[in-house]
């Protein structure tokens, strides 16, 4: 889910697949290798176009479950992903 932390910062590293991160409304593909750095109050997410690990790093003073604010996706992750898969369809049936 797309949301916020205000007390803490988060450092991904993708150590396995690929996928697409959003860090305040901008979308990046992600791939092994990118190390994605998320300061505290930022609404982020990442997704997982195929299997997908990360290791995750939270730094802050307070580190605590109630500290996640919840927002709606601003756009499509995978706008080409469905547009391929929607003709594809179109082409099978």
């Amino acid at each position: 889910n797309y949301h916020s932390h205000e007390r803490r910062d988060e450092v991904w590293t993708i150590i396995l697949g690929e996928g697409r991160a959003i860090i305040d409304g901008v979308w990046q593909d992600v791939f092994p290798g990118c190390v994605i750095t998320v300061p505290a109050g930022c609404c982020h997410a990442l997704l997982a176009r195929t299997e997908l690990q990360a290791i995750e790093v939270q730094t802050g003073k307070d580190i605590r479950i109630d500290d996640k604010k919840k927002y709606p996706f601003p756009s499509n992750p995978f706008p080409l992903a469905d547009a391929f898969a929607r003709a594809e369809e179109n082409t099978t049936n």
